[in-house]
């Protein structure tokens, strides 16, 4: 569906409709901005140091699935 259809559709819609669907886009494009505001600096993150520098345990051999739903 294009914009113009959307907004074709919407056109047809009760007054009261037309008004939910006003709210609702301000309400999505308001999320939007503060999702992306609240993007933090992954560059120097405990998850990205330890994903490249991963520190290897020695001697160290993971259950099997069997292994771990017997315990």
């Amino acid at each position: 569906m294009s914009i113009l259809e959307l907004i074709e559709k919407v056109k047809n819609l009760p007054k009261d409709k037309q008004i939910e669907v006003m709210d609702f886009v301000e309400f999505l494009s308001s999320k939007k901005i503060q999702s992306v505001d609240k993007i933090p600096n992954l560059e120097n993150s405990p998850l990205k140091i330890f994903r490249t520098n991963p520190f290897i345990v020695t001697g160290f051999t993971p259950f099997t699935r069997n292994e771990a739903n017997e315990r």
